[in-house]
């Protein structure tokens, strides 16, 4: 089981490099998590949805990431020059690459919960062809 804390922690240490993140980022993010799945704050989340709340969390921070440099720039001064503005686009693939770990985590929490039920062509009816 994890509690809030603890994937705040976990949240907190894959975004540690990221300078520009506000201190309390992660703790806010993984609040809105949990009320997105339905946990209350004090809640223990089973082992199954661990990944799956940190997953989407992670997307989410690298979202909020993404906005916030959408305003850095790119300038030339004589001889040196900055480019800062790539910087929003690869927070976007970041965001899209846990969003993709989330679907995964959905995917592997689905098997065997959806339905197999396939409706079979009717041989009378197939097209060009004879019964």
């Amino acid at each position: 089981m994890a509690t809030l804390q603890t994937l705040t922690q976990r949240l907190a240490r894959r975004f540690e490099a990221v300078s520009a993140l506000p201190a309390d980022a992660a703790l806010l993010t993984m609040t809105d998590t949990f009320d997105t799945f339905g946990y209350v704050a004090d809640a223990d989340v089973p082992p199954a949805d661990v990944n799956k709340l940190l997953a989407y969390a992670s997307a989410d921070l690298a979202t909020l990431v993404a906005i916030n440099a959408a305003s850095y720039f790119k300038y030339t001064d004589g001889e040196e020059s900055v480019d800062k503005s790539m910087i929003a686009k690869e927070y976007r693939e970041i965001a899209a690459v846990f969003r993709a770990e989330y679907q995964a985590e959905l995917d592997v929490q689905a098997v065997g919960t959806r339905s197999a039920f396939a409706v079979m062509p009717r041989r009378d009816r197939l097209r060009g062809g004879k019964p």
